[in-house]
């Protein structure tokens, strides 16, 4: 059994979120689907280190995290996932970007993204996360504590 944490960030500018398109040498089933920027926390790394570098590595931008929109969980017999998916804004913008993982990054309305439910990744993660965003119902920052390592 093995449990996995992850985190990302829907990232909205001028009514458009970003999301990136995984690359077609991607190893699981996700191949050329779209969805927020993130993934799997590292050891020793926080979830809010973890989110931020994710995006890092999948777009090129720095972001900084502002809200929690959505934690859930899934799981199958071999394998539990818990997700953290954020509210972030840019820092810097990149352009140009590329990444072994993701193949392009594009800016899309939440209309649009809801009739493209079957080219999503994890359609009720990525939709659910917005429309939480889109309605108010985020979390502050402050709701997550990061305690010291346990001697």
């Amino acid at each position: 059994m093995q449990n996995h944490i992850i985190g990302g960030a829907i990232i909205e500018r001028d009514g458009k979120y970003l999301m990136v398109q995984e690359a077609e040498n991607h190893v699981d089933n996700c191949k050329g689907k779209w969805g927020a920027p993130g993934g799997h926390v590292d050891l020793g790394e926080t979830i809010i280190e973890g989110a931020i570098r994710e995006v890092k590595e999948e777009t090129g931008c720095d972001v900084e995290l502002t809200k929690i929109c959505q934690i859930g969980t899934m799981g199958d017999p071999a394998s539990t996932f818990l997700v953290v998916v954020f509210a972030a804004k840019i820092v810097n913008d990149v352009e140009n970007f590329t990444s072994p993982e993701i193949s392009t990054t594009r800016w899309f309305t939440y209309e649009e993204l809801c009739t493209m439910q079957s080219e999503l990744r994890s359609p009720e993660l990525v939709l659910g996360s917005i429309h939480n965003l889109r309605s108010g119902i985020t979390a502050p920052l402050d709701l997550i504590k990061i305690y010291p390592p346990i001697n």
